[in-house]
């Protein structure tokens, strides 16, 4: 798709615009045909979208808590004391639950990061 002669052509996919154009310094997306390029970009997504729940958290943290986590220390010391601890395990068992169970179903025949309408809202045909 998108090479000459029906070959899969990483460049001319969706995201390679001016100026920068297509960008794989490395070479990760050479390897591995389509299948390669949409799994890595279902990781860049996946990956983009933590980054932005964590910003979230980074620039909360100072305003707000949780209830029952005031006295929970900043940073990585949070780990280290009983509430803090117990929520982070509760917190990555939780995600990793989602993750392997409910968003990989919902992504299951679509494109990379799409999870078309997971709550049912927009009625379809």
């Amino acid at each position: 798709r998108g090479g000459a002669g029906g070959t899969f052509d990483p460049a001319a996919q969706i995201g390679a615009t001016a100026p920068l154009g297509f960008w794989d310094p490395l070479g990760f997306t050479s390897r591995g045909g389509e299948e390669n390029f949409l799994k890595l970009r279902g990781a860049e997504l996946k990956h983009g979208r933590v980054a932005m729940m964590a910003i979230i958290g980074f620039l909360g943290q100072p305003s707000w808590r949780f209830p029952g986590f005031e006295g929970v220390p900043d940073g990585v010391g949070a780990l280290t004391e009983a509430p803090g601890s117990t929520g982070f395990a509760c917190l990555f068992l939780l995600v990793g639950f989602f993750e392997l169970r409910i968003l990989a179903d919902l992504e299951e025949g679509n494109e990379p990061g799409n999870f078309g309408d997971p709550f049912k809202m927009v009625k379809t045909q």
